[in-house]
């Protein structure tokens, strides 16, 4: 659903660059389909050097969703 940011925590620059938003989904869904599969192929041990960078949610976040108060 559109919105303002009022409604919710979504900017409205996430629907008027919903490319951008769209791009940096899938580069998310990517890297946790990799996270997901180094665990269950190696463990910990593999899945461990990924974490960092699998769960950064930040290049969404900032760009895309309204500061919580």
């Amino acid at each position: 659903v559109q919105g303002d940011g009022s409604t919710g925590s979504a900017k409205p620059e996430t629907w008027s660059n919903k490319a951008d938003f769209a791009k940096r989904m899938n580069e998310q869904v990517a890297k946790l389909a990799a996270l997901e599969k180094a665990a269950i192929e190696g463990g910990a041990a593999k899945a461990g050097p990924l974490i960092q960078t699998s769960l950064d949610c930040r290049s969404c976040h900032e760009n895309y969703r309204v500061p919580k108060k």
